[in-house]
């Protein structure tokens, strides 16, 4: 069994201690990452795994992943070793909205989660998020299925993102690149965390992007930080089984 720290437990070890295996699931996207990055030549890597809920970010150099001797899991830390990965809250199904104090444009944490999920997947969700922005912008080709069965409705993302064009006088192209936009920032925060204040300059490192939104968003995070190559997995929905 995977743990925390990018290693492996027997059954009856992870029995005894579970603490072990708080953030084993990240953990397994970064073990995946530098599996296929270092087929690739790359031992020098950010991950980014950009997810429904959250984006989970991380440092590999010289083929080894960052670790940190405490693990935080909300508001508990705990002694258990675990790889250095830092979370935000921004990825697919992120719900924008105009604050009536302010009147700017703010994606997240809030999220719309699976069910009922974004709007574009047409199981009555009405919240406009990160996924029906990438549905107007044409990221996400409404014409193709999702995972195979679910059929994207780009009607239902451009109402939903209509909503944030109205409450900022804005068209609706221009709402849907502002959600896109403010997303980004939020995980460029996230990875200065793991490589500039780390005393890491993130132009020294390629970028791998996973999780079922991770591609989406690769390109955009690569020329804010100047990380350079931009990775792209072979199946990265599903990475951190991988790993």
């Amino acid at each position: 069994i995977l743990r925390s720290d990018g290693g492996l437990a027997s059954a009856a070890s992870a029995e005894e201690y579970p603490v072990n295996l708080l953030m084993s699931g990240p953990a397994g996207g970064v073990t995946g990452a530098l599996w296929v990055a270092l087929q690739a030549g790359f031992p020098n890597l950010l991950t980014v795994d950009v997810g429904g809920t959250s984006t989970d970010v991380a440092l590999i150099m010289n083929g080894v992943p960052r670790l940190r001797r405490e693990t935080t899991v909300g508001d508990v830390t705990v002694r258990a070793s675990s790889v250095d990965i830092r979370s935000v809250g921004a990825g697919g199904g992120s719900i924008a909205h105009v604050p009536e104090l302010t009147k700017a444009l703010r994606v997240g944490p809030q999220s719309a989660g699976a069910d009922p999920g974004p709007a574009a997947y047409g199981r009555g969700g009405v919240e406009p998020t990160v996924t029906d922005a990438n549905v107007v912008l044409g990221y996400l080709p409404a014409m193709q299925r999702l995972g195979g069965d679910l059929e994207l409705k780009r009607e239902h993302a451009a109402k939903a993102v209509g909503r944030i064009a109205a409450a900022l006088g804005k068209s609706l192209e221009n709402a849907a690149q502002g959600i896109y936009d403010i997303v980004n920032e939020n995980m460029v925060g996230a990875l200065r965390l793991v490589s500039v204040e780390q005393g890491h300059d993130p132009r020294d490192y390629a970028l791998i992007a996973f999780g079922g939104a991770g591609p989406l968003h690769a390109n955009a995070l690569s020329r804010l930080l100047g990380s350079w190559p931009s990775i792209i997995p072979p199946g990265p929905g599903v990475l951190c089984a991988l790993g």
